[in-house]
């Protein structure tokens, strides 16, 4: 693992992935690999979660796709420099705003929602990881995207890598722990936890 987050730091040095020609073919890779394979990721989800085709499309396939397609849609102006005010003690230069990766990242994925948490910027949902680690090997270079699937010793190895970027959605004990690898190389992260939701079952 350590060797593959090597060449991912090098291959985001080499600012291939800072052009709109490459992201933009990347999330059509990404689109193209989802709809190449539907039916074998609503098969996992089924396997995994007893998902249903109709709940696998709306909870995961079609919120993927979407959130491609809106990516593929504003990419140009999302990339595209702002003008901002210049402080007047700098009042002969001009100051922009430039939006780029922020390079190296790692996204652990829950087992509610392994395809959508995963994908949309895996403890317990086998086939779905399987299947996932299976499909980017074959549709993407690994030293700019790969999976990782295990358990707490595969977690605590990539935590110990200085990623420049973490996201987790998960418990808020867990959340705790890569907070705290985190820290040790002051690593920004999100953090999504707790996702128990309040309710009312009758008769």
């Amino acid at each position: 693992m350590k060797q593959l987050w090597i060449e991912q730091q090098n291959f985001f040095k080499s600012n291939q992935t800072k052009t709109f020609d490459f992201r933009l073919k990347q999330l059509k890779t990404l689109r193209k690999m989802m709809m190449d394979n539907e039916n074998r990721i609503m098969e996992a989800l089924k396997k995994d979660l007893n998902k249903s085709e109709t709940e696998s499309y709306m909870t995961e396939i079609g919120l993927v796709l979407s959130e491609i397609n809106t990516a593929m849609k504003h990419l140009k102006r999302w990339m595209k420099p702002r003008r901002v005010k210049t402080p007047l003690s700098q009042m002969l230069a001009k100051s922009k705003v430039y939006k780029e990766p922020y390079g190296v990242v790692l996204v652990i994925a829950p087992w509610n929602y392994p395809l959508m948490l995963a994908l949309a910027p895996i403890e317990l949902a086998p086939a779905t990881a399987f299947l996932l680690e299976d499909l980017v090997k074959k549709y993407f270079d690994a030293a700019y995207f790969t999976v990782c699937c295990g358990g707490i010793e595969v977690a605590n190895t990539l935590l110990s890598f200085p990623f420049d970027f973490i996201f987790y959605t998960g418990s808020s004990r867990v959340g705790k722990i890569v907070m705290t690898h985190a820290a040790k190389h002051l690593t920004p992260v999100v953090l999504e936890l707790g996702g128990k939701s309040p309710v009312i079952v009758d008769a």
